[in-house]
């Protein structure tokens, strides 16, 4: 296992989920829990577009988001991060509206 995704919740885990589903469907070849250097994971790394997409459990301060962003787009295939944070994201069911919602912020 790649990360600590033991300590994810369940939400998190299923957003990121969705959201390498989402690209997929479009065509994109994607990797979850994609390493990059000696310590860094991205959530879900798109190939073709070289977005990081991060799921967010808190919201993060903007200089630490910058900080983060700079960090990974050191790495060549890294062109930018797309941070998701699970407090915007509606968690309801039937799955196709949660999956529309998504669709919206990707």
């Amino acid at each position: 296992m790649v990360g600590n995704r033991q300590a994810e919740t369940f939400k998190h885990s299923v957003i990121k989920h969705l959201v390498a589903s989402i690209l997929e469907r479009r065509g994109h070849k994607v990797s979850i829990e994609h390493k990059i250097g000696s310590k860094g994971i991205l959530d879900v790394f798109d190939h073709n577009t070289g977005l990081a997409y991060e799921i967010q459990t808190i919201s993060l301060r903007k200089d630490a988001e910058l900080d983060r962003v700079r960090n990974y787009c050191n790495y060549a295939e890294v062109r930018d991060v797309i941070f998701i944070n699970l407090k915007d994201i509606e968690f309801n069911f039937p799955i196709e509206t949660l999956c529309q919602e998504l669709e919206e912020k990707i």
